[in-house]
């Protein structure tokens, strides 16, 4: 019998390895000892036991559902839900690459196979969630806009990182980030 590879998710990456190296010795047939697990030979078989690691300081964090109240350039308002009724409200900053400070009238040169691609960014001042790139060479435009769209009501998912969100409003600076677990990018419209 062969055993498959386990595969988890960042927090969990030394649970994996831990895991993973079972699953090889196992497969290899030569379980030995070593960190995170240890053989006990018993009268009735062998045991293996299995020690999860600590989470270190930092790396843990609780997940939170919000449903979008209101949608701006750099951060959403959203009220806690649990499915059934909504909660207090906060203000969630949207993924890095996802917000107008810090893009908007920059310059960035991508590689793409060895081809030197200059996009200059110019975001709508009307309507968060669209922009214009434009080739400074070519001078070919597109249109851009957040796949999928934030709409008011649409459910999101917000940590709050160490280290904060780098978005201020109001002088106060946002705690809670969306975890974009929606997957939205910029793209073609």
């Amino acid at each position: 019998m062969r055993l498959n590879r386990v595969k988890f998710s960042r927090p969990l990456a030394k649970v994996e390895r831990a895991m993973n190296d079972i699953v090889d010795a196992v497969n290899e047939n030569r379980l030995a000892p070593a960190p995170g697990y240890r053989i006990r030979g018993t009268g009735t078989g062998t045991t293996l036991d299995i020690s999860i690691p600590k989470v270190e300081a930092g790396i843990a964090a609780s997940i939170q559902q919000y449903r979008i109240t209101a949608i701006f350039d750099d951060y959403l308002e959203a009220r806690t839900w649990n499915g059934t009724s909504q909660g207090s409200a906060v203000k969630i900053a949207k993924p890095w690459r996802l917000r107008k400070t810090g893009w908007d009238g920059v310059t960035v040169t991508y590689d793409f196979n060895g081809t030197s691609v200059p996009l200059r960014y110019a975001y709508s001042s009307v309507r968060p969630g669209y922009r214009t790139a434009t080739h400074t060479t070519l001078l070919t435009v597109e249109n851009q806009a957040i796949i999928p769209v934030y709409s008011l009501n649409d459910i999101l998912y917000a940590t709050e990182p160490t280290g904060g969100t780098l978005v201020t409003v109001a002088a106060v600076a946002l705690t809670w980030l969306d975890l974009n677990v929606d997957a939205r990018a910029w793209a073609r419209y």
